[in-house]
C-alpha cells in the first residue's frame, strides 16, 4: 500500500482489472462499527449473488435449446454440450 497526502494508504490499481474499485482506508484502519458494516454489506452481496447463481442454474437447466444452433456445432462440441447440460456419464474402459 501506498500512502497518500491525507495519511490515508490505498492499493494500487491493476490494469487489467480497471473496473474494481481501489480502496481507500486510513492509515489508523476502520472503526469497528465500519468494519461490521462492511462485513454485513459483503454478506449481503454473496446471499444475493448465490441466489442469483442458483436461479439462472434453473432458468438455463429449463429453456429449450434451438435445434438450428446444435445443428450448426461441430459434432464434438455438441457431443460435449449433451454431456454437460444432460449429465450423461461416458462408460470408461477399464485398464
Amino acid at each position: 500500500m501506498a500512502p497518500n497526502k491525507d495519511g490515508s494508504s490505498s492499493f494500487q490499481r491493476q490494469e487489467e482489472k480497471w473496473w474494481l474499485p481501489v480502496p481507500q482506508v486510513p492509515s489508523c484502519g476502520l472503526h469497528e462499527n465500519s468494519r461490521k458494516q462492511l462485513q454485513h454489506k459483503r454478506d449481503c452481496a454473496n446471499q444475493i449473488s448465490k441466489a442469483a447463481m442458483a436461479i439462472n442454474n434453473i432458468t438455463l437447466a429449463e429453456m429449450q435449446v434451438p435445434d438450428t444452433y446444435l445443428e450448426s456445432l461441430p459434432k464434438v462440441l455438441l457431443l460435449m454440450f449433451f454431456i454437460i447440460s444432460r449429465g450423461l456419464v461416458l462408460p470408461s474402459k477399464k485398464v
